[in-house]
């Protein structure tokens, strides 16, 4: 995989990716973002398995390809660089490297073989109901919601 990007575009979909990553550390694999440069677009996807992201950025694709790395690592890094294009450049061993006129850094990353298979799903499944009939079913239901593990953020 090899593309460049700009700091802009990388960074607002890294930026939605923070809060998704995993924190707990439970897998690993979770604290990392899925990178898939194709058809001059990179997909970039995030997941703790109960929450998932899927985002894209128009992109210069010169070598198509995927890497999981860390989605912390790659937003401080992204973030301490100055305006313009990034070259994002994935090595045999899964290393990313990033550049930047004469910035160099590299990031260990891991086969995108081992990250989560994200959830597909058909449209036509879907069913349509009315506003206040989802609000009146909530309302039915909320009492039965834990208190215990609430996450405001």
């Amino acid at each position: 995989m090899k593309i460049e990007i700009q700091k802009k575009d990388l960074l607002n979909l890294l930026s939605r990716t923070q809060n998704i990553v995993e924190k707990r550390n439970t897998m690993p694999i979770l604290i990392n973002v899925l990178l898939d440069a194709q058809d001059n677009q990179l997909k970039a996807y995030a997941t703790d398995l109960e929450v998932s992201l899927t985002d894209v950025s128009m992109v210069s694709v010169k070598d198509a390809g995927k890497v999981a790395v860390s989605a912390k690592s790659l937003y401080e890094i992204t973030k301490e660089l100055i305006d313009g294009p990034i070259t994002l450049i994935k090595k045999e061993n899964n290393w990313l490297e990033i550049k930047q006129g004469k910035f160099l850094s590299k990031i260990i990353g891991v086969s995108a073989e081992e990250y989560p298979v994200f959830p597909t799903y058909s449209s036509e499944n879907f069913s349509k109901i009315k506003a206040s009939e989802l609000k009146m079913m909530i309302d039915k239901t909320i009492y039965s919601v834990s208190n215990d593990e609430r996450d405001i953020t």
